[in-house]
């Protein structure tokens, strides 16, 4: 897009100097003016389209339809959830939920204008976040990958080219990687980012 700009602004057209011919648009740098705008306004739905249509087309409608819903599922449902949990985790732990509540009242106050500079003053509230992925992350397992060479992991032996599931949930209730205290390991961990 900006090379097509350079490229249209950077050489001469008559109609600068004579403008009753810009409507001929010799040199044709209005055609690829607007050409540079209008791959500037298009999104990925519109890349989508461009790829089924054509002799041969590469995705069908029916593709683009569930595609699509998958990303605004995905992107919603996710945050959404995390939310209900960390809700849910606050509701079964007044003393936690009351000192969230005083620290975005101490940050915040009540008139509620919030910025997202006040996110690093809220270190507790970030406690309680991390604390909520690690307890219901959004997706049990992590995307399959693959083993690259034969390896053994905790005495279990791995073929090279086995197919490997990370199940995150288990890891993040795994009591031998657990202190008594997990909030406070995130104040900590958020003040030496902080620092």
């Amino acid at each position: 897009m900006v090379t097509g700009y350079q490229d249209s602004l950077g050489n001469p057209d008559l109609a600068n100097f004579f403008p009753f011919l810009r409507f001929l648009d010799l040199q044709g740098n209005s055609r690829k003016i607007r050409g540079a705008q209008r791959a500037c306004f298009r999104d990925f739905l519109d890349a989508l389209i461009d790829l089924q249509q054509g002799d041969e087309p590469e995705i069908n409608i029916d593709e683009i339809e569930h595609l699509r819903l998958d990303l605004f599922v995905a992107g919603t449902d996710t945050n959404s959830s995390t939310v209900e949990w960390a809700m849910a985790e606050l509701l079964g732990n007044p003393k936690t939920m009351t000192k969230v509540q005083e620290e975005i009242n101490h940050v915040i106050g009540q008139n509620g204008d919030f910025q997202e500079s006040d996110i690093s003053k809220l270190p507790y509230l970030q406690a309680v976040i991390k604390e909520t992925f690690r307890l219901h992350p959004a997706a049990p397992f992590l995307l399959p990958r693959k083993a690259e060479t034969d390896v053994e992991i905790l005495r279990f032996h791995v073929l090279k080219d086995s197919q490997v599931l990370v199940n995150v949930w288990a890891i993040g209730r795994d009591l031998r990687l657990l202190e008594t205290n997990q909030l406070d390991i995130w104040l900590n961990f958020n003040a030496l980012i902080m620092s």
